[in-house]
């Protein structure tokens, strides 16, 4: 095999492999056997007939071809790891010649460059997380609601109520919602349509009402419905109400495991309450301060890198689609549904593949600069809290995590989270070992995708 390669801008190099008899024998020898177990030849059992016959059978451009399959992305690992390069996806292969020789051209995408910003000089004080007692009593409030059970009642709907309803909407004579049987917590939220709970509030057991009112206009409302008015037709069928408790020593007692006193349940309510806003504000600002790494560092991609990046969003994308309903049968029929091109569609993704390539590449060069290792110890800790994190599906867990390219991912991830943790504490002004910093919850186990890992916002 014989290369030459051609630097090109942008991280990209195009590598011209000329592919000698000998490099070519061995991938004929192989396309032979296989298409022998495929081709009825008269006379010779399936796999026994020779390579000449086969070849005058099927003839030698088809014989060849079976052998390209294999041997195009051989001779293309060949050349990249002969000329010592460092890809950062598979090269684009074309196939320039086949005769007298095989000749292919390969465009290498290279790692990105990263022009680190001074990010070990970067401050940024971390907010004050203040304790909130209007939202401790808000969500005791909302524990007295949630623990007391509906009892009917004879009497006027009112607010907060549970309605039991039979209901219709239609539009234009055309029927929008028709349901039996419904439960409506009465309220003043604008669903179905703004007015919706008012409008029920004195209905008597039995009665039925008419009304009419006009759906918003927003991205959560069907174009169908947006902005027109709606006439409404409700029965009463039934009506409870909550009896709520005395909010006393009597009422924490009777709360989950139970609490010695409501002041008890006050205090583990707000240690709860602060422990989810300091993990808020510590997510806030680990994001701000990579934002501002981001910021001030400059990294360039080759283009292939980018155009598989959006390759990955795109079946991500068709992936989405297909969770409350049928998959699509490919990209090209997901892409289709949606009424646009796919250069259309491919222009709106790129400024997301771009973003998440560039802060793939810096955190990884951070994470090189700052030695942050992932230790085997450190590995088995962050797979066995994950597995037990999966509950009765730990088994199934453990299994998937006996693949060496599943904990290679994990490790990803725990890296990247680490060093995201390591720049928050340069930021603060700390210095800290990173083998120390540990997340309090690990993330749920995810698929690595090509250029990022997918990591979890860590909590500190």
């Amino acid at each position: 095999m014989k290369v030459t390669q051609e630097d090109l801008a942008q991280r990209q190099v195009v590598l011209n492999i000329e592919v000698e008899s000998e490099d070519l024998e061995p991938y004929l020898q192989r396309a032979h056997r296989q298409l022998a177990q495929r081709v009825n030849v008269p006379g010779f059992r399936k796999g026994k007939a020779p390579r000449h016959v086969v070849e005058r059978l099927i003839g030698h451009e088809n014989l060849l071809h079976e052998a390209l399959h294999a041997l195009v992305p051989d001779m293309a690992d060949r050349a990249v790891t002969e000329q010592g390069l460092a890809v950062s996806a598979m090269p684009e292969v074309e196939i320039v010649e086949t005769d007298p020789l095989v000749m292919l051209k390969a465009t290498v995408p290279l790692a990105p460059e990263v022009e680190l910003s001074d990010y070990r000089s970067l401050r940024i004080e971390t907010a004050a997380v203040e304790s909130d007692e209007g939202a401790v009593e808000e969500a005791i409030e909302q524990i007295r609601r949630e623990s007391t059970p509906w009892e009917p009642v004879e009497r006027p709907v009112q607010m907060e109520d549970l309605a039991v309803i039979d209901l219709t909407g239609s539009i234009e004579g055309e029927y929008v919602i028709n349901q039996k049987d419904a439960s409506y917590v009465v309220n003043e939220e604008r669903f179905p349509a703004p007015g919706f709970g008012e409008a029920l509030v004195g209905m008597q057991q039995s009665e039925t009402r008419e009304f009419t009112l006009t759906f918003p206009e927003g991205e959560d409302i069907s174009e169908r419905v947006a902005g027109k008015p709606c006439d409404f037709v409700v029965t009463l069928k039934d009506l409870k109400e909550r009896q709520l408790p005395e909010l006393d020593d009597e009422f924490a007692k009777g709360v989950g495991s139970g609490y010695n006193s409501l002041e008890a349940l006050r205090e583990f309510v707000g240690n709860q309450l602060r422990g989810n806003r300091e993990r808020e504000a510590q997510g806030n600002y680990e994001a701000e301060v990579v934002e501002r790494v981001l910021q001030d560092s400059k990294v360039e991609l080759p283009p292939l890198l980018i155009q598989r990046e959006i390759d990955r969003l795109l079946e991500d994308m068709q992936e989405s689609s297909s969770a409350g309903g049928q998959r699509q049968a490919d990209v090209d029929s997901y892409v289709e549904s949606l009424g646009k091109t796919q250069e259309e569609i491919r222009a709106e993704l790129e400024p997301r593949a771009l973003e998440r390539l560039q802060r793939a590449a810096v955190l990884s060069e951070i994470a090189d600069r700052e030695n942050m290792d992932v230790s085997q110890e450190a590995l088995d800790e962050e797979i066995a809290a994950m597995v037990q994190m999966a509950g009765t599906q730990g088994d199934q867990m453990r299994r998937f995590f006996e693949e060496p390219r599943n904990q290679d991912s994990v490790s990803r991830n725990l890296r990247t989270r680490l060093t995201i943790q390591r720049i928050a504490a340069i930021a603060r002004g700390e210095e800290v070992d990173p083998e120390r910093v540990e997340s309090e919850e690990p993330p749920a186990a995810e698929a690595e995708e090509e250029g990022e890992p997918r990591e979890e916002e860590s909590q500190a």
